[in-house]
């Protein structure tokens, strides 16, 4: 009896689950963005911050991870019960299609991340330095680790930014100086 309820109450969990459809939805919205101006930095720097996460939020490939090991977990404790295969059979496809869909995420993720080691003004901005800060401001808070060091570089990143934007003649780009301003700001504290 204890088995039928444990392998019905996993069904439940799948019968309305969009969780792997919503990312799709979220990674195809992206790939259809339209940008006017096209500035090559400001492009790679959301294409980084949506698929790979930011200082508050998992990206696209962290959340994709996360269903798979949820997946994963079900498919282990559907392993002890008889009578399970309709569901585990669903549960290895929508694993499939979720590894597949992370594959992708990934081969993007690393286009954007070597763009934004080579394009001009991703280099000249600093796009992908200021990515991997917000990730391991991500990682710091979500740990509780101590975080003076990064802290620091965030205050001397704050310096060079205000540095940056009085210099900066191009209105677009003082924009995209203040919105990392702004970023770097809400970093420390949430770092305090």
């Amino acid at each position: 009896m204890e088995d039928k309820l444990e392998v019905n109450r996993i069904k439940s969990l799948y019968q309305e689950d969009a969780i792997l459809q919503n990312i799709e939805k979220k990674y195809n919205k992206l790939l259809k963005l339209q940008v006017v101006p096209y500035i090559n930095c400001i492009v790679n720097q959301y294409y980084l911050t949506i698929i790979g996460g930011d200082h508050y939020t998992k990206g696209l490939i962290s959340q994709c991870k996360n269903y798979i090991e949820k997946l994963d977990t079900h498919l282990k404790i559907l392993k002890n019960f008889k009578n399970s295969d309709d569901i585990t059979n669903f549960i290895k496809n929508k694993r499939e299609s979720a590894k597949k869909l992370e594959t992708k995420m990934k081969k993007k993720y690393e286009e954007y991340i070597n763009k934004s080691n080579q394009e001009e003004f991703s280099i000249k901005f600093k796009i992908l330095d200021f990515h991997y800060l917000q990730l391991e401001t991500n990682s710091l808070t979500n740990k509780k680790k101590d975080n003076k060091d990064h802290l620091d570089i965030l205050k001397n990143e704050k310096i060079r930014i205000n540095t940056f934007i009085e210099n900066e003649k191009d209105e677009i780009f003082q924009k995209l100086l203040e919105s990392q301003l702004g970023v770097i700001e809400q970093q420390i504290d949430l770092l305090k």
